[in-house]
């Protein structure tokens, strides 16, 4: 199996999932976005933490630069992986981007990690206006810069795209990877 374990989740729509890490004592589940002969690039399956894109606004709306780039690429990823995994990782932990979501047909709503939704709160306190079966869902950080230099693109709770502020603390953090393929 190599360093993860990998499984057909849906035979139909032809979607892959491996598990590779942990966050904050839950094993975290990645969605195979697509696969090449000696790669994949994945999609964590749920928002596993929620953070500010950045601290302050006047950093800007610029990913490379982010506090959130920054988190994804040091504490992340040496908390969540072991050293193992880590060589395994080709370039940096990322955030997908609108035209990826697009291209590899991510549905907008996402559900959230029970460590997500308890202690970091990302899912929506007015859930019972959203409708059934979106309890669990959190709001997701894109990679892509809005028009305001103080906003940045974001996945809604039912999946529409909008625009949020840099400061906001409650985007969720799903991140994306390419990996060696084992």
């Amino acid at each position: 199996m190599g360093l993860f374990n990998r499984k057909k989740k849906n035979p139909v729509q032809q979607i892959w999932s491996v598990t590779m890490g942990n966050w904050q004592g839950e094993p975290i589940e990645w969605r195979v976005l697509d696969e090449q002969e000696d790669r994949m690039y994945l999609l964590s399956k749920y928002v596993i933490d929620g953070m500010p894109f950045n601290k302050e606004k006047f950093q800007g709306n610029d990913f490379l630069f982010s506090d959130i780039h920054w988190w994804l690429n040091s504490p992340f990823l040496k908390n969540a992986f072991t050293p193992e995994e880590q060589e395994n990782i080709i370039g940096e932990v990322t955030l997908l981007s609108l035209e990826e979501k697009t291209k590899y047909h991510v549905g907008g709503v996402c559900d959230a990690t029970e460590y997500a939704k308890t202690v970091k709160n990302v899912c929506n306190p007015y859930v019972e206006m959203l409708g059934e079966g979106l309890e669990n869902a959190a709001m997701w950080w894109l990679r892509d810069k809005a028009k305001l230099a103080s906003d940045v693109k974001i996945v809604g709770y039912d999946g529409t795209i909008m625009n949020m502020g840099v400061i906001e603390p409650d985007g969720g953090v799903r991140p994306a990877m390419c990996i060696k393929k084992i």
